[in-house]
């Protein structure tokens, strides 16, 4: 996503906060079978992360936040108890709906009938199996971060739909919550419209966040 990421743990490292950055299995570099994706199996990769992330010389266990993009935020907030603070940009809010909006009812009738299907999405093709929507149906998000009492940030362009999910995850965070919507911004955040200053004030926010919640 344009070096946001790459971007942010800089950022991070200059206020002295170590920062890991993973591809789940199956994207990016990687091992493993897009197709085969989980909930379950993206939330174990991201156990997997926090607990080697944990074990570096230097790191305090019990200080480990989360930043999640998009997907990546929804797979930070299945588990938020095992996080010091969670930092979501682009929030999803309610998969099922989601996904079904996204992908269109072809897409699951192909999933279902032949056991996987595919999207082009522009800048990578996506499989995905049965077994991922199966997934989606078993893990409601709004139950699993309900409670959740560690401070928590979700960012989001104004433009972006996970705005309409800003106040119902707010209420159901019970530790210090905020938001911010940013103007002129989708969900791209400014990475495909050459508006760097977007990505800007989110890494900026993120990093200001994360000196006071860890």
């Amino acid at each position: 996503m344009g070096g946001l990421f790459a971007q942010q743990a800089a950022a991070l490292a200059a206020d002295g906060i170590a920062s890991l950055r993973i591809d789940f299995r199956g994207y990016g570099e990687s091992v493993g079978d897009m197709a085969d994706t989980t909930l379950e199996g993206l939330v174990a990769d991201a156990a997997e992360a926090r607990t080697y992330l944990g074990g570096v010389e230097g790191i305090d266990p019990e200080r480990v936040g989360v930043i999640g993009y998009s997907f990546g935020a929804a797979v930070a907030m299945l588990e938020p108890d095992a996080f010091k603070s969670v930092v979501v940009w682009g929030q999803m809010g309610d998969l099922q709906k989601e996904f079904h909006e996204f992908l269109g009812q072809d897409f699951y009738d192909q999933a279902k009938a032949e056991g996987s299907a595919s999207v082009d999405l522009g800048w990578r093709v996506v499989t995905l199996k049965q077994g991922f929507f199966d997934s989606l149906a078993q893990n409601d998000l709004a139950s699993r971060f309900s409670g959740y009492a560690g401070p928590f940030l979700t960012i989001a362009g104004e433009a972006d739909p996970a705005t309409a999910y800003f106040e119902q995850y707010l209420d159901l965070a019970k530790g210090q919550a905020e938001s911010l919507s940013i103007p002129g911004a989708d969900h791209m955040l400014g990475v495909f419209s050459e508006q760097p200053e977007i990505g800007k004030q989110v890494i900026d926010k993120t990093t200001e966040w994360l000196n006071t919640a860890l």
